[in-house]
């Protein structure tokens, strides 16, 4: 608590040293009063000429990411969908065989899945 009335009182003295020597006048935010006198942060200076000259004069928005990916296939219909999943379904026997492995079981059906029955609360 005394460290902080006295950082208040120097940060006030400073102030006041700079107004009576013709600076700054002191701002009406105590914050900024004290950050101006304790010197916490530079004031913004004008860039160079290379700076402004390589910005676009029309600042509006720029992006920075890159564009979001579209999807390589469209969706998919339900005869090109138990297609796929037939082809799927014979890889996984004929590399069941190829490997000597016990046959993975192949769902009797193909087709589109059944919907899940309701959670037990």
């Amino acid at each position: 608590m005394l460290g902080a009335v006295a950082v208040l009182s120097a940060t006030v003295g400073m102030a006041c040293a700079q107004q009576s020597t013709g600076h700054k006048p002191l701002p009406a935010n105590p914050l900024e009063a004290i950050s101006q006198g304790l010197k916490l942060r530079a004031d913004p200076v004008e860039p160079k000429d290379f700076v402004t000259g390589s910005r676009p004069t029309d600042m509006q928005y720029i992006p920075t990411g890159s564009p979001r990916p579209q999807p390589p296939s469209k969706v998919m219909t339900a005869d090109q969908v138990k297609a796929k999943q037939a082809e799927l379904e014979a890889m996984l026997v004929r590399h069941d065989r190829a490997t000597g492995r016990k046959p993975t079981p192949v769902r009797a059906t193909t087709g589109a899945a059944k919907p899940l029955a309701p959670a037990a609360r």
